[in-house]
């Protein structure tokens, strides 16, 4: 149906939930994953979840050079792959993981525990895109000075969507 619709919204990978919510939020076919004409919604869960397991195969099998998912049914009850084509390409050894990528994943090795000279534990860690939330309004609550210093440039407002994008490293994938 979305072929029909013409539309498709493109995201780079490594994708998480965020992402994948905006990645669908954007897309042209995006009304009919929703409730429509008696039709109950599109199980988001399951078609999240989906999205997930393609990015992380992408993320992790550098040896994937194509893939084709077509068609990916999905319903309240769940997502269906019909067909699918994986080419796979011959790939000298890395140097570094995740070398053939543009974005490289959550870099979940630099979190850390610290403990505060008061003895409170606190995890220090990267941002991620599901925290724009809270960048913004940490933002939101900086001097215009603070602003001018941080953005270079005069900002009044932040986005989720600027703030999403500085959160991560720098990779797409396609909804058609």
């Amino acid at each position: 149906m979305v072929e029909a619709i013409g539309g498709h919204a493109t995201e780079l990978p490594p994708l998480n939930q965020r992402l994948i919510q905006d990645l669908l939020d954007r897309a042209r076919g995006a009304r009919v994953l929703q409730a429509f004409r008696g039709r109950p919604p599109v199980n988001h869960e399951a078609l999240e979840s989906v999205l997930l397991r393609v990015s992380e195969m992408v993320c992790e099998l550098p040896w994937i050079a194509e893939m084709d998912i077509n068609p990916l049914l999905a319903d309240e009850r769940g997502v269906s792959a019909v067909d699918a084509r994986i080419i796979v390409k011959r790939v000298p050894p890395a140097t570094k993981a995740y070398a053939h990528m543009a974005i490289h994943p959550y870099p979940s090795s630099l979190e850390r525990t610290a403990i505060l000279e008061g003895g409170e534990r606190v995890q220090i860690r990267p941002i991620r895109p599901e925290d724009a939330t809270i960048g913004r309004e940490f933002v939101s609550r900086l001097s215009d000075e603070s602003k001018y210093m941080r953005f270079m440039q005069a900002l009044h407002e932040i986005t989720l969507e600027m703030l999403s994008r500085l959160s991560r490293s720098t990779t797409t994938a396609s909804l058609r």
